[in-house]
């Protein structure tokens, strides 16, 4: 039960009209679960729904609701049970049930409690006697959590690795793990993701320490450096004055035998003449290299002009070029532009990512890196829309609140996101479009976690970049936030913008964001309640 369980992913997604399911799987393939089984159904998506738990459906304005459906213009669904609208009216369902709807109360878990009180993960709470930890434990006032379910008092305890109890005062020694240190005497290290105690008197390599000033530290393996002489090649080293030594990609090679192309070792005992041509090894007596990428015969003509080639290979006006991982943008190659998931922005030579937003759209922002990352160019104001509302007024602590009135919050995904690490460009780069790339750990979409099903991207690094740069992006280091979004987070590289919102994690904000709620479709709104009665667990 369990197993099919863990491999049921369902994604929801409103198009103004139709309501339809997409899995993990090709995109007419309604996966399915009933009977302690899972079954896989094709439909056509523009006429039909695929719903979780009961399969495929005609469309004609329904939704899914159990394990069945319900029509979204005449009824209403709550605790996966069908009602219809008109018994409906003037009630609000909250989780399981339905109560007498009130401007003056919202939902908190199965409850419909007075604006006054407050929640904490779907619970009701006194903030004058408790207080909500991380938005998911209620917690005395004057004491901490650590762990789940363990409070302690700062003054005589110390929590280390956020599940073991020290019987020493917080502010006394360091925690490495959940092991107490000594700063003065020891150091915490950490190697394959754990932390390891290691003694103060050197730095740290591996499972071990090691003496910058005479040793070298390669991926955690220590060699004598000799004044210098020895330099890091992946896990080993070279020494620097053996000119038959070399370093490429991480390996170790010697001169004699091979050859290093653009990072691609090759053996060279049986080539005359060896030379690289970009990441190719060719002889330099039979052919030569044109334009420093391709190899073309001795008597070819000149490289400007037609180049022979293999009947088979794919040319770019009159250079040969790989199709499945260049882009041939008019007679212009950029090399692997289709693996990074570029195309062309015609008529031009230029190449742009497609599918992010509008202010990143091919006919004004076009990018030339080939991550996607190194070089955005545009001569715009910098944004103060969308996801960089961040960077206005909107988001001082006296008007986020209000602005949330006027914004629309009804998305696809509710991504609960911890900021890492903030990068801007170095001085002198990019200087007409300021940007930011924020390093992020993905918690959870909180709109998936409903029906037990799984998180697929779940503490994977995701790289968020922002068409803007201001101090309240500097300070997001270290924090977690709740990012509205429509964008499917198939690449490492998620750029944002004016489609996209970003939130403090805050009680008031959700909270406001439950008013907004009601305005939404219907699905989506039980979405977002979900989302409010569930955010606090996901800090």
């Amino acid at each position: 039960m369990m197993r099919i369980l863990n491999v049921l992913v369902a994604l929801f997604i409103h198009n103004q009209e139709n309501l339809t399911v997409v899995s993990a799987t090709p995109p007419d393939l309604c996966i399915w679960y009933s009977n302690d089984s899972l079954n896989e159904t094709k439909y056509d998506k523009s006429s039909q729904i695929c719903c979780p738990w009961s399969g495929v459906h005609m469309l004609r304005e329904v939704g899914c609701c159990g394990n069945g459906t319900y029509r979204i213009e005449t009824e209403e669904c709550c605790n996966n049970r069908v009602f219809k609208l008109e018994d409906t009216i003037g009630k609000i369902c909250c989780s399981t049930k339905f109560y007498t709807k009130s401007s003056a109360r919202y939902c908190c878990g199965k409850d419909y409690i007075k604006g006054d009180t407050d929640c904490c993960n779907g619970k009701p709470f006194n903030s004058s006697t408790h207080y909500c930890a991380d938005d998911m434990h209620i917690v005395l006032r004057g004491l901490d959590t650590c762990g789940v379910n363990v409070h302690y008092n700062r003054s005589h305890q110390k929590c280390c690795g956020d599940s073991r109890l020290h019987n020493i005062p917080d502010t006394q020694g360091e925690c490495c793990g959940e092991e107490i240190i000594n700063s003065s005497t020891h150091q915490c290290c950490e190697w394959s993701n754990k932390k390891i105690i290691q003694p103060s008197s050197g730095q740290c390599c591996g499972k071990g320490v090691y003496n910058s000033s005479s040793e070298i530290c390669c991926r955690g393996n220590v060699f004598p450096s000799y004044n210098g002489v020895r330099d890091c090649c992946g896990d080993t080293f070279i020494n620097k004055s053996n000119s038959r030594e070399e370093c490429c990609s991480l390996q170790r090679i010697n001169r004699d035998k091979e050859i290093c192309c653009d990072g691609k070792v090759y053996s060279i005992r049986n080539i005359t003449s060896p030379a690289c041509c970009e990441k190719q090894l060719y002889s330099s007596i039979e052919k030569r290299c044109c334009n420093k990428k391709t190899l073309v015969s001795k008597t070819a003509p000149d490289c400007e002009g037609p180049i022979s080639t293999k009947s088979s290979e794919s040319l770019c006006g009159t250079l040969p070029y790989d199709p499945k991982k260049d882009l041939c943008c008019n007679n212009k190659i950029h090399q692997e532009a289709k693996k990074h998931g570029k195309r062309c922005c015609d008529p031009t030579t230029q190449v742009y990512f497609p599918g992010q937003h509008k202010s990143l759209r091919c006919s004004e922002h076009p990018t030339t890196s080939t991550t996607g990352i190194t070089s955005i160019l545009t001569t715009l104001a910098p944004h103060l829309s969308g996801v960089c509302r961040i960077c206005s007024s909107a988001w001082e602590p006296k008007n986020i609140m209000k602005s949330i009135k006027s914004i629309d919050i009804c998305t696809k995904s509710a991504i609960v996101i911890k900021v890492n690490q903030v990068y801007t460009p170095r001085s002198g780069t990019m200087q007409t479009y300021p940007w930011t790339q924020l390093k992020v750990t993905y918690r959870v979409n909180l709109y998936k976690s409903n029906n037990n099903l799984p998180v697929v991207h779940r503490g994977k690094i995701f790289d968020l970049l922002l068409p803007c740069s201001c101090m309240n992006i500097q300070n997001m280091k270290n924090k977690s936030y709740l990012l509205l979004t429509n964008i499917e987070f198939n690449k490492r590289d998620i750029f944002v913008g004016d489609g996209d919102l970003i939130f403090p994690l805050k009680r008031k904000v959700r909270r406001r964001i439950t008013v907004k709620s009601q305005k939404c479709p219907k699905y989506i709104v039980k979405n977002i309640k979900f989302l409010l009665q569930k955010s606090a667990s996901v800090r």
